[in-house]
This record gives structure tokens, sequence and C-alpha cells, in this order.
């Protein structure tokens, strides 16, 4: 995986002439450090997952795999680089999961609605 002045090398060179009173390209170059950079997270994070997964899907891993289910990739800025890093996604806590599991959703078409059987304090 190049590293992050690679992908991005001219970002900071970007000018736009005017003011930025009714100039949208102003503020599309002032975000496009923000956008390469998460554009990159993103991509890392892709290739740090070998499966297909809702709208990151590889060729190589067509396949979803449970296990990356459970895990969340978190990317931080540490030193001025960019870290990618694995981590499981905790447990709910088991009266959150009985809420969940006691709960009724409307049927398709229906208002949306959601009732359920959980009592909550009152305030």
């Amino acid at each position: 995986m190049p590293e992050s002045h690679h992908w991005h090398p001219g970002a900071d060179r970007i000018h736009v002439p005017g003011s930025r009173r009714f100039n949208p390209g102003w503020h599309t170059a002032r975000d496009l450090r923000f956008l390469l950079t998460v554009a990159e997270a993103i991509v890392r994070a892709a290739f740090m997952r070998p499966e297909s997964r809702g709208a990151h899907w590889r060729l190589d891993f067509l396949d979803r795999d449970p296990g990356w289910g459970r895990q969340n990739i978190i990317a931080r800025k540490e030193a001025d680089a960019m870290q990618v890093t694995v981590r499981p996604i905790p447990e709910l806590p088991e009266d959150f999961v009985r809420m969940l599991e006691e709960q009724v959703v409307a049927p398709t078409g229906a208002q949306p609605m959601v009732e359920t059987k959980a009592k909550l304090p009152k305030r």
C-alpha cells in the first residue's frame, strides 16, 4: 500500500482564482484534501478485509466472511501517517439484546411504526 503522500502529491498546490463568494470551485478545492484522506482510509480498509461486504466488493474475495462482520476497521492519524487497525465489536448487553428481540416491526408497506413490549422507565 503506498504511503499517503503518494496518494495526493499535488493536493496542497491546488489553487482556484477569485474569492469564495459564489465560487463552487473554491469550496471543492478546499474540501479536496479531506475527500482524498477519506478515500485513502476506505481503500486501505478494503485492502485489509479479504471479503466482499455491502457496497465494497472484491473480485478476488467474492464471499462474505462472518468473522469480519464482528470487527471494526479503524483509520486514524498517528505521527503524520494514517494507521489502519482492526478492533472486535463488543458484544451487546443481554438486556439490550432481549429488548431488540421483543420488538415488533410493522410489515412492509404499512406506516412506519415500531412497537415494543419493553417497559421504559417514567421520567
